[in-house]
């Protein structure tokens, strides 16, 4: 029994050192979309959640497989946040109102 649970936990201590994950085609717009599904909470707490969904995770990490996601994928999209939270990718970006015309 103690040979079997080494040979189990061995196995285990090989998958994560290979980075291995789960097999999914699954991304994380489904993921967001399944959880949003489940979600049970206030009616303003809601629409913070889909709003953070819709402007920082589906542009930025939606696509990708859950399979793939690894502290790799979340540094860079920690640090795109940081950098901008308008995702502008370095393109000039003004913010105005106004009520008459302007150029």
């Amino acid at each position: 029994m103690e040979k079997e649970a080494e040979k189990v936990r061995v196995r285990i201590l090989n998958e994560i050192n290979e980075q291995r994950n789960a097999r999914t085609n699954a991304t994380v717009n489904q993921l967001m979309d399944r959880y949003l599904e489940l979600l049970d909470v206030d009616a303003s707490t809601r629409q913070r959640y889909e709003s953070v969904i819709r402007t920082h995770i589906r542009p930025l990490v939606g696509r990708v497989t859950l399979a793939r996601l690894d502290a790799e994928t979340f540094d860079s999209f920690y640090r795109t946040l940081r950098a901008c939270r308008d995702h502008c990718g370095g393109r000039k970006f003004v913010i105005h109102r106004t009520r008459g015309e302007h150029a």
